[in-house]
């Protein structure tokens, strides 16, 4: 989903006073590779061009170090991010769509 879309459903809901779970999806499915061509073509980085990086097993608290020390914090979080999502493919997301609640659609198409 394109951030302006996901901006317009929190403005949306903070003018109309909404209450509830609602799920704010769009309507483009994209794979973790696709998504992350798209982060790249944002960034202006040839897309594919990103390389998962080799870790070698080691303590958590050498993690935590290593993100400190290094600045790797986003880049874990981002690769928990996918990970949860590759295992948990099947768990939808609760609450009523969005859009058609509120009878509104998204303006800006993720690509």
């Amino acid at each position: 989903m394109h951030h302006g879309d996901l901006t317009q459903a929190v403005s949306l809901s903070m003018e109309r006073g909404l209450s509830g779970k609602f799920a704010v999806r769009g309507s483009e499915e994209v794979s973790a590779r696709e998504l992350m061509n798209l982060v790249e073509k944002s960034c202006e980085v040839e897309p594919g061009k990103t390389r998962a990086r080799f870790e070698t097993p080691v303590l958590p608290l050498a993690k935590m170090a290593e993100e400190f020390l290094v600045g790797t914090g986003a880049d874990t979080n981002m690769a928990e991010l996918i990970a949860y999502f590759s295992e948990n493919q099947d768990t939808p997301v609760e609450g009523q769509d969005f859009w058609q609640a509120t009878g509104s659609s998204p303006q800006d198409g993720l690509h």
